[in-house]
């Protein structure tokens, strides 16, 4: 199942994180970080399925970028840097899995 998410509704999910956290979200950045340092670590194939391994990923890297700013965030702020990066990385990672796993 494909969900779409539009513009305003991210424009939503970026305004109810910290001022901090959206000066990092460049695309470009966060692209070259999960390339580089969480995929090298991580293995698609490890998770029996492909929808796990893009929640848990998400997941990770949004505690990732949290842990490296330093900063405490409300639970509401870490699920919206949940659900922008699920919207801005999901197919990447779907092709990642794909790509390494089929």
């Amino acid at each position: 199942m494909k969900i779409i998410i539009t513009e305003k509704q991210t424009n939503l999910l970026i305004e109810g994180l910290p001022t901090k956290l959206r000066r990092r979200l460049n695309y470009e950045s966060l692209r070259d970080e999960l390339d580089y340092n969480l995929l090298y670590e991580l293995n698609p194939c490890d998770w029996d399925d492909e929808g796990d391994f893009i929640g848990d990923t998400c997941d990770v890297f949004g505690r990732k970028i949290i842990d490296d700013e330093e900063i405490e965030v409300l639970p509401k702020e870490s699920d919206s840097l949940y659900y922008f990066l699920l919207d801005t990385f999901g197919e990447y990672l779907s092709k990642v899995y794909q790509n390494k796993c089929n």
